[in-house]
């Protein structure tokens, strides 16, 4: 359901098609576009939807494909970042002019230049130019453990490895503004890539 932000008055609501899930309710980079809902159910099931507020009209749109999850980071146009639940490939959808995704750039963890990874957590826009993405062993990933890389935005070509200067939590948080987040132990960093 949408509230009125002023007066907590329903506008609209409608209902959705997983009805038992743990939601999690995501703003996409463009503040008038849609909010991306995660809803997972279970272990493996996984379903992504594009809720849409037109007037009076509340829509959730499922999009991509069932049990692969977007990540929630879009760039300015919109794009989605899409990781499989084994880690095995990360993927990025534009947007169409339906409104509707698909998918246009793939990466598997084979293109690391560390064998044996998978990709896990939550891979993100840094800015339109950059993702950061964090990679851990495939048969023994301990949640304090991965790698963080550089990977174009666009073709998802792996850029690098990023080095920090002391160690740093498993799972950054990009900004979409040219940083992202780590944080070790009541610490929080961020960060940017440095200039040559």
């Amino acid at each position: 359901m949408a509230l009125d932000a002023s007066t907590g008055q329903l506008v609209a609501q409608t209902i959705l098609t997983a009805s038992s899930a743990g939601y999690m309710l995501q703003q996409l980079a463009s503040a008038s576009g849609p909010l991306l809902l995660s809803a997972a159910q279970g272990e493996d099931d996984y379903l992504s939807l594009l809720v849409t507020l037109d007037g009076e009209s509340l829509t959730a749109t499922p999009c991509g494909t069932f049990d692969d999850p977007f990540t929630g980071s879009s760039n300015s146009s919109g794009s989605l970042l899409k990781l499989s639940l084994g880690g095995e490939s990360l993927t990025r959808w534009d947007v169409t002019p339906t409104g509707s995704y698909t998918e246009v750039a793939e990466v598997k963890p084979d293109a690391l230049p560390i064998s044996g990874q998978q990709f896990v957590l939550r891979p993100g826009y840094i800015d339109d130019n950059k993702i950061i993405a964090a990679a851990a062993e495939k048969d023994d990933w301990a949640p304090e453990r991965s790698t963080h890389f550089l990977l174009d935005a666009h073709s998802l070509r792996v850029r690098g490895e990023i080095s920090y200067p002391f160690p740093v939590s498993p799972d950054p948080v990009a900004l979409g503004d040219g940083t992202w987040l780590t944080a070790t132990g009541d610490e929080v960093f961020r960060w940017q890539v440095a200039t040559p």
